[in-house]
């Protein structure tokens, strides 16, 4: 039962979810991550086997068998280790139909959202700082994405959904289906080859950046051709090094990376690896 809907009394903690006995029956509602029960955090991959075990944890702190147990709300997570920082993949995100693209914190999260549920991705290597929480990951950059489910879990599954059905591999899998073909549907941004001209100087490259964007413009393309216009005259070879050195130094400039090439294809293939992993 919902404590939105039914009166309840009082709210208590259980390890690191939060709980309320619902006033007039011996039930619990209960709410928090299940990976953070577990284990104290939920940047770890929650497995099948990790999901049993929680269960498991719930039924003897509980002192309640989980088949009485009735999912309302589902959450689906999971963390990408990256190679840059995750800012600059969620910056590609454009446009998922039927949800409207909110950006938080100066892009560092980012949520697709309806009535009935979202998809969103933030910086897990930041929160995990900001909250200090130990980083069970040897990268510093790490992105996480979730998919929240709000309502119709009857409807989308075909069934009532239990504690205890969530061990059931066919609906296992669906969780799986579900997220992988959420983030799927995101339309990430095209990225532009070069420019019109990039200009004789690094302060013109830079003025030319701003007109089109700069995380717009894949960075290899541009490296060449500054290359090129130096070969054909265009530019002098003093400023061919001084427009490449400018543009490496924003690159590599910790956390303020500018330009990069398209990120998305490397989450794609991890997305698609998940049913193999977990």
């Amino acid at each position: 039962m919902k404590p939105g809907k039914y009166r309840s009394i009082p709210k208590f903690r259980l390890g690191s979810l939060q709980a309320w006995m619902v006033e007039g029956t011996s039930g619990f509602y209960i709410k928090g991550s299940l990976g953070r029960f577990l284990r104290g955090e939920n940047a770890s991959p929650m497995t099948h086997q990790d999901l049993n075990d929680v269960i498991e944890k719930l039924e003897n702190e509980l002192g309640i068998p989980a088949d009485e147990g009735i999912v309302y709300i589902l959450e689906l997570g999971h963390t990408f280790l990256t190679i840059k920082p995750p800012p600059l993949y969620l910056a590609e995100w454009k446009v998922l139909r039927r949800t409207s693209r909110d950006e938080f914190d100066s892009g560092t999260s980012v949520i697709f959202r309806n009535k009935t549920w979202s998809m969103s991705g933030y910086d897990k290597g930041l929160e995990l700082k900001e909250k200090k929480i130990a980083n069970p990951y040897s990268t510093k950059y790490a992105l996480r994405l979730e998919l929240r489910l709000k309502k119709s879990l009857a409807v989308r599954f075909g069934r009532k959904i239990g504690l205890r059905t969530l061990l059931d591999k066919s609906v296992w899998m669906k969780c799986i289906d579900l997220f992988t073909d959420t983030y799927f549907r995101i339309k990430k941004a095209p990225r532009i080859n070069g420019l019109g001209t990039v200009g004789t100087t690094p302060r013109e490259l830079q003025r030319n950046l701003a007109i089109v964007g700069e995380r717009a413009v894949s960075l290899d393309a541009l490296l060449a051709q500054i290359t090129a216009e130096g070969c054909n005259g265009s530019i002098t070879n003093q400023n061919v090094r001084r427009m490449k050195a400018a543009l490496l130094a924003q690159e590599n400039k910790s956390g303020k990376i500018i330009l990069a090439d398209a990120l998305y294809p490397e989450i794609d293939q991890m997305v698609s690896n998940l049913g193999s992993i977990l």
